[in-house]
């Protein structure tokens, strides 16, 4: 699996370069995020390195900020987290289905799993969990969901 990921790095880094991209900058600023529900007592707060971004799903909302990914249940209780090999990309405006060219994500909910796709890799997490079911190298490919529509898992 490790192999994997270094291969996976050196392609995304080749990928880069050949569009020009000889220069990545990455943002290792630390940020307070604080999350409350309109209609709830209490709230979620926490740090995070990089820029944050808010994923509100059907039973979840989902925090992620440069390689964490942490998973509160809709009262703002966190559930669990989880650190990821690459930086998550997106917005929540992939989430609405009609604004979307390659699919929804980087976060998708179905059927008890969230399915998280980060610069170089597609995961499936047991949703109550945290735990991972299973990794997909992807390789600069963005049209992963199309493969869990409908899954079961």
């Amino acid at each position: 699996m490790a192999k994997t990921a270094e291969v996976a790095n050196e392609i995304l880094n080749d990928m880069q370069r050949d569009r020009g991209g000889d220069i990545v900058q990455e943002d290792e600023s630390r940020y307070r995020v604080s999350l409350r529900q309109a209609d709830a007592a209490e709230g979620w707060s926490g740090e995070v390195i990089g820029p944050p971004k808010i994923f509100p799903l059907e039973t979840v909302t989902v925090v992620t900020a440069n390689k964490s990914l942490i998973v509160l249940d809709k009262t703002n209780k966190k559930l669990w987290q989880s650190p990821l090999n690459y930086n998550v990309t997106g917005d929540p405006a992939a989430l609405e289905a009609d604004r979307t060219t390659y699919g929804q994500g980087p976060c998708v909910e179905r059927k008890g799993s969230l399915y998280v796709f980060d610069e170089g890799v597609l995961t499936a997490f047991d949703l109550a969990t945290g735990n991972a079911r299973w990794r997909y190298p992807r390789l600069g490919s963005r049209a992963c969901f199309s493969m869990i529509k409908g899954c079961s898992m």
